[in-house]
């Protein structure tokens, strides 16, 4: 509403007139409301996407109706034209103009409903929303703003009005400064082109130093604080700990209100619960009513959380645009689980040291206390002890035996699991007293053949691509994630690990190398789609070049500006610089 609302003011700065003010900006209301019945015919909702290529469709659509509106407003100041007369010769004249100039952008949008991957499902509703739009905006520039001028658009004769006056300044003013630098420009053309080929060089420098990020920091008023203590501690004693966390989480400024989880379900085929883990999900006071930005407070938490030497903690926003995960997930995978300790523990080290890297842990812990049953086999095989046997009955000790039958309760039928209870199968004298069987029908003690160890062992083993995986996890502060990325590589380069080590980045990281190959095709297909339109509408292999000569220029002034904002290149940046191709597009064939 308040885009519709600045756009209309705009018009009136510029143009003066209330009358074509109004003319121009009905344009607005109507191709949004036909937007809206073509978005609902393809099954889109009203979302974050689809506001945002409404929102930006407001500047785009009154274009075409203000180009249509000056022009019929020429013919009747120039050559003395009735409305009507004026109306019907001012859009034979630029019809096909505002044709070519919509035409130009859809071939910029449409590509990027039809990118691949993560960022195909952002954008296909945003591109086909603006699609829309602009389709709708020329068949409302060809008809209703040439009837309404006809109807209401009127030359004021005798003196103009204070605004007229104040708008017609403005227009001088601005005429004549972009007169003497023509002027200036065309006096030098040699040194203008060296200067263009220049700004295109120094794109490729610019975009490598840019930070790269996948979204923006968003405030969101809403982010979790991990906590991973050692291996045995009790439930009771997690409670105690996030009941000490809470206490000083309160008293945070800003802080709303808090949630805690404990526990992250089942183990696997053991049956426990992971009980040293859990999450405080924090949220905050909204953002009109605090005076600190959610990442000084994600740094006051990690302040406090500092002082718990024992635990691994991680603090990150949550909700938004993938919320939850780290925003480095770097894999290292291969055979040997200490080897990938030893080089994980290596790559971590290295992001510690760089300003800006944050929770940086890896995924390897050797610390769970664990019974190893080592086997006796020329024991067990005197006695007729098979391994399998002994596999069977330990995983029905701890883990228990599912479905050995049913039990029926009236009309519920229930399943019967066999499993010693806890005394029995968390003592080591428990186990080694274990029943196995042998051959001839006979059992015997576990402790004969087989010797029960006490020791510790990883916490799990993931694996990726069918090979053992540790992953090394970090989170920003004010700097770019494509930095800890390439850090994070060159570390794991200077290892010389085997060949059968292989390493990558995962998650949201590696979405972000997604998202820029896509974009960059996009660009391509833009590029040779726009000259397919400017070639057809010209009728020339030739004068397009001139028009799309300027599109590379606006790139590196794009990125300056992010430089000069401190914003680094993410998914919204990409779609701005889509927007100004469109924009530059459609102001070089007005030119042209």
């Amino acid at each position: 509403m308040l885009g519709a609302v600045f756009a209309a003011l705009m018009v009136l700065l510029f143009l003066g007139d209330f009358r074509s003010t109004i003319i121009s900006s009905l344009a607005i209301p109507t191709s949004l409301i036909g937007t809206l019945i073509f978005m609902q015919a393809a099954g889109f909702t009203i979302n974050t996407m689809t506001l945002l290529g409404l929102t930006i469709a407001v500047g785009i659509v009154v274009d075409d109706a203000i180009v249509m509106l000056e022009n019929i407003y020429r013919h009747m100041e120039e050559h003395k034209m009735s409305p009507l007369k004026a109306a019907v010769d001012g859009s034979k004249e630029i019809g096909f103009a505002v044709v070519a100039m919509s035409a130009a952008l859809l071939v910029i949008f449409i590509p990027l409903a039809y990118m691949g991957g993560i960022i195909g499902r952002f954008l296909k509703s945003y591109g086909l929303t603006i699609a829309f739009a602009v389709s709708i905006s020329v068949f409302v520039a060809l008809t209703l703003t040439p009837m309404l001028c006809s109807l209401f658009l009127k030359i004021k004769p005798g003196a103009k009005t204070r605004l007229e006056k104040f708008t017609d300044h403005i227009n001088e003013w601005l005429a004549a400064r972009y007169i003497v630098m023509l002027e200036w420009a065309l006096a030098r053309r040699k040194r203008m082109v060296a200067y263009a080929v220049l700004i295109m060089i120094s794109m490729v420098p610019l975009f490598m130093f840019l930070g790269k990020d996948f979204m923006p920091a968003d405030d969101t008023g809403l982010y979790q604080v991990n906590i991973t203590a050692p291996e045995g501690t009790s439930l009771g004693m997690m409670k105690q700990i996030f009941a000490q966390v809470e206490t000083e989480t309160r008293q945070l400024p800003h802080v709303k209100s808090i949630l805690s989880s404990i526990g992250t379900g089942t183990g696997g085929h053991f049956g426990g619960s992971t009980t040293n883990e859990g999450y405080v999900l924090v949220e905050l006071d909204d953002l009109k009513d605090r005076d600190l930005p959610m990442q000084k407070l994600l740094l006051a938490s990690r302040e406090m959380m500092s002082k718990y030497k024992g635990l691994r903690v991680a603090v990150m926003p949550a909700g938004g645009f993938g919320g939850g995960d780290s925003e480095l997930m770097y894999n290292i995978s291969g055979p040997d689980l200490q080897k990938l300790n030893e080089y994980s523990s290596a790559v971590a080290d290295k992001l510690r040291t760089i300003k800006g890297a944050v929770d940086v842990d890896t995924s390897f812990s050797y610390a769970k206390p664990e019974y190893r049953v080592e086997i006796d086999r020329r024991r067990a095989h005197d006695l007729g002890v098979k391994v399998e046997d002994i596999a069977t009955s330990l995983r029905t000790l701890v883990g228990g035996e599912e479905d050995i039958t049913k039990f029926k309760d009236g009309d519920e039928l229930y399943q019967v699991r066999l499993r010693a209870e806890e005394g029995f199968r968390d003592r080591k004298e428990a186990i080694e007293a274990l029943m196995v069987p042998a051959s001839g029908g006979r059992v015997t003690r576990l402790d004969s053949v087989a010797r029960v160890v006490e020791g510790v062992g990883p916490t799990q083993i993931a694996r990726f691509n069918r090979q053992r995986n540790v992953q090394v996890k970090a989170n920003v502060d004010n700097i770019p994630v494509n930095r800890l990325i390439a850090e994070a590589e060159k570390a794991f380069k200077a290892l010389n690990a085997p060949p059968e080590y292989k390493a990558g980045i995962y998650g949201r990281a590696k979405e972000l190398g997604k998202m820029l190959r896509e974009f960059g095709i996009a660009f391509v297909l833009a590029f040779i789609f726009i000259y397919i339109v400017l070639a057809s509408q010209f009728e020339s292999f030739v004068y397009p070049v001139s028009i799309m000569i300027v599109l590379p220029l606006t790139i590196p002034f794009a990125i300056i500006s992010l430089f000069i904002t401190g914003q680094n290149l993410t998914l919204f940046a990409i779609m701005g610089m889509f927007m100004l191709f469109g924009i530059v597009t459609k102001n070089s064939i007005l030119q042209v």
